[in-house]
């Protein structure tokens, strides 16, 4: 009767292993669902930041080239309104390369007639 007894206390013992093990078990798997959830979460995280980010680069770029055609724009008209179109002046008179095959020498073009 001993023996059985034993035997039964063994039994009892590898299930309460088993049981264990398979707790063990679940828990890890439990884990590393958390585990990939975070990790996944926090990669969205890091794409929506840069994202944002280079947004934001955009806009700023944006913004920069706005301003900069603003002020190219203002400067030109500023010149144009500082010169007289009947008048002649060095501003008038551009150096053009001559686009014709030949060898011919740069013309001298000049917007306005000399008096």
């Amino acid at each position: 009767m001993a023996t059985v007894e034993l035997m039964e206390e063994e039994e009892e013992d590898t299930s309460r292993l088993s049981e264990l093990i398979a707790l063990a078990e679940a828990g890890l798997r439990a884990q590393e669902e958390e585990d990939e959830f975070m990790s996944q979460a926090a990669e969205e995280v890091e794409v929506a930041y840069y994202k944002q980010k280079s947004d934001e680069a955009e806009a700023e770029d944006e913004l920069f080239s706005q301003a900069t055609d603003e002020v190219e724009a203002n400067y030109y008209k500023r010149t144009v309104d500082k010169c007289d179109a009947g008048q002649c002046s060095k501003w008038n008179e551009v150096v053009v390369d001559d686009c014709a095959t030949d060898d011919s020498e740069d013309e001298l073009l000049i917007d306005c007639d000399s008096d």
